[in-house]
């Protein structure tokens, strides 16, 4: 799977047969760094439908998040997230999603 670098985000995505699910994160090193999570929605698609919901994807991704195994000393923070409202209603996609784009991030550091 490829992450990519999309301005301040790594995006990565799923699709398998039918299914698809974007997910782009804005990682930062915590510092003590105090935050809001902004939810984005990527779907340019007029009238596409809206499978998930922003409340949904935050939820699934921060707990995602929380329960991967990082190392202390790289302990990052999610400052935004980026989805498609028209993705798969799949948390276990997101899940994947974010620890390949959390690996990613910290491969990379």
């Amino acid at each position: 799977m490829r992450v990519r670098s999309v301005g301040d985000s790594l995006r990565a995505s799923l699709i398998t047969g039918p299914t698809h699910n974007l997910l782009g994160l804005e990682i930062r090193d915590n510092y003590g760094y105090g935050h809001a999570v902004e939810v984005i929605d990527l779907c340019r698609a007029e009238g596409a439908p809206t499978t998930v919901s922003a409340e949904d994807v935050k939820l699934w991704v921060l707990k995602a998040f929380d329960e991967l195994d990082i190392p202390p000393q790289h302990k990052p923070v999610v400052t935004r997230i980026e989805y498609c409202r028209d993705d798969s209603r799949y948390p276990s996609a997101y899940e994947r999603l974010v620890a390949i784009i959390v690996n990613h991030y910290i491969s990379t550091k």
